[in-house]
């Protein structure tokens, strides 16, 4: 699909100064969009009512400001240097500003469609500016042509010499990053809509009403003293976004940023990978996989040395796939040897991409952490899916795992080929998280009924044999952290976490931004909530017993006994 990288035939492209548009001049770049993407019919779930016919409304949308991003800089975001001069910058080639213009349409599209915010508000999170802080020698969105397309639910970037660059929204399927020159996806959008009772008559946790729930067990206060800690002068760009602990399933406490509150989806990034682990974990409980069989992809059949590679193995990030991951400000990041980001940085098809590289490291014995590891599993699911069930797969993740935990909102952006990126665009609402959560600390059952296979949970917090603090696409307690050793956790860039602290009935669901409360601070948080939790029979001696909940000594000494 793109030349090869290398030190010719590319053309390489400097920065150019953002151009003065006259009237002429933003008409001539409204037609060059439509001329590379019109217009496109929208299946009826996502059609919008018109009052009349014309083009679709043009934004020039408000972009921040330079000083403004110095402020973020300023307050502890990232740590970066000036923004050097265009005579300076690091050179760019024409294939890596276009994949960096789908990207970023991705992103504002998801923002806008998704979470459900204005073009303004959008520019101003975290989600879009992301680019313009990490690599703005690259990236000014000031240079940038943007076109919100509101009625069609479309957003083009453009910016020469790279062609416009697409993203679209397919209602329940969310955005999904368009190929260069394409104007429509590869798959048919599906009604995924949740067959579910309106959540404001339901009780937690099928549903949001918590009137009558009893906090028993833990100290609410001191969890409450946590959440204030986590929030003192707290900037939902910078910091939390939502918070909801759990204990014994029943909210504790909750808290959100300003701007954000139960019904907000947060772009997920990898917790989502612990997200494609359970939909495995729901086709072995219904005998479809079986996770130590090898992995059935027809390119690594036998004499093929990949045949070695077991789905396990793949579940554990340790393939020994040939899998390249340059980091997010590396000069090869934005491009296609950067394997491990390609599902993120173009509209390709990732499953096709991701089963690609060779074998490198005997399998199971590695740990290097691979989102194409990740995607050959989403491969495996789709073709399992496909084959085993008369769920179309699409709405799988909802019918099959969402539906029966009482989650409304989780969107999982597929690419333009309608394969889940579960890598990282996954939206979801911190209480739809607590749930996820909740499913693992009650042992893959939910609301009496089981969903996953037996021990599944034990299977994804099982140390494996590459990385004593990595299990199955879920992250591990080691004797380092501050957390309880059984603890593990779901793990997101940005500070998305959802842990699950099984020997203390408590999960702790929490969405952020590049928070300053992170590593070791965040774990105190994680040790101060686990030790809230009645512990000994000394803590409910003495009107202990008043702190956790309990309408008496005897009540507080019986919940010790019934837990151990």
């Amino acid at each position: 699909m793109y030349p090869k990288w290398g030190s010719v035939g590319l053309r390489e492209v400097r920065p150019a100064p953002a151009p003065r548009l006259t009237s002429a001049g933003l008409l001539a770049a409204s037609l060059v969009l439509d001329a590379f993407c019109p217009p496109t019919k929208r299946t009826p779930e996502t059609r919008m009512p018109t009052t009349g016919h014309g083009r679709p409304k043009w934004y020039r949308v408000t972009h921040p400001r330079p000083f403004v991003l110095a402020a973020l800089v300023s307050l502890g975001t990232l740590t970066l240097g000036v923004r050097p001069d265009t005579a300076e910058a690091q050179a760019i080639t024409e294939q890596q500003l276009s994949m960096m213009l789908v990207r970023n349409a991705k992103q504002l599209c998801s923002a806008i469609f998704v979470v459900g915010r204005s073009p303004e508000e959008a520019m101003a999170t975290g989600d879009v500016i992301r680019w313009a802080l990490l690599r703005p020698d690259w990236w000014d969105w000031d240079e940038i042509y943007t076109r919100v397309d509101m009625e069609n639910k479309r957003v083009t970037l453009a910016r020469y010499p790279a062609p416009p660059r697409s993203a679209v929204f397919n209602g329940r399927q969310g955005c999904s990053m368009l190929p260069a020159g394409e104007d429509e996806v590869f798959f048919e959008p599906t009604d995924a809509t949740p067959q579910l009772p309106p959540a404001d008559h339901t009780p937690w946790p099928m549903g949001d009403v918590t009137a009558g729930q009893k906090v028993r067990g833990v100290n609410q206060a001191a969890v409450e003293a946590v959440l204030d800690a986590a929030y003192e002068d707290n900037d939902p760009e910078r910091g939390e976004r939502g918070w909801v602990v759990l204990h014994d399933g029943v909210i504790v406490a909750e808290r959100y940023a300003s701007g954000y509150d139960m019904h907000t989806r947060n772009l997920s990034f990898s917790a989502g990978k612990s997200i494609q682990s359970t939909l495995v974990g729901i086709l072995v409980h219904d005998g479809h996989l079986d996770v130590n069989d090898p992995a059935p992809i027809s390119e690594w059949e036998a004499p093929d040395a990949r045949s070695l590679i077991t789905i396990k193995n793949l579940l554990q990030m340790a393939s020994g796939l040939d899998c390249n991951n340059f980091g997010l400000t590396h000069p090869l990041h934005f491009t296609p040897e950067n394997h491990h980001s390609i599902g993120y940085n173009d509209g390709v098809d990732a499953f096709q991409a991701s089963v690609a590289p060779t074998l490198r490291f005997v399998p199971g014995t590695v740990n290097r952490y691979r989102n194409c590891d990740m995607l050959a599993v989403g491969g495996i699911v789709r073709e399992t899916v496909e084959r085993e069930y008369d769920i179309d797969y699409l709405a799988f993740p909802q019918r099959a795992l969402f539906d029966r935990i009482g989650a409304r909102d989780f969107i999982i952006e597929p690419d333009p080929y309608g394969n889940f990126l579960l890598n990282g665009h996954n939206y979801g609402t911190t209480r739809d998280w607590a749930r996820f959560g909740l499913l693992y600390q009650q042992d893959g059952v939910f609301n009496g009924e089981r969903i996953l296979a037996e021990g599944w949970a034990d299977f994804v917090s099982t140390p494996s044999d590459a990385n004593p603090g990595y299990g199955a696409f879920f992250w591990l307690a080691t004797d380092e952290d501050k957390r309880p050793r059984d603890a593990f956790w779901a793990s997101g860039s940005e500070g998305q976490q959802i842990v699950v602290l099984p020997s203390h009935g408590v999960v702790i669901a929490r969405n952020a931004w590049s928070p300053t409360n992170s590593g070791s601070v965040f774990d105190g948080f994680v040790a101060e909530i686990a030790d809230a939790v009645v512990g000994t029979e000394s803590d409910c001696r003495s009107s202990g017993w008043r702190d956790y909940g309990f309408e008496g000594e005897s009540q507080c000494l019986v919940y010790l006994e019934h837990r151990e």
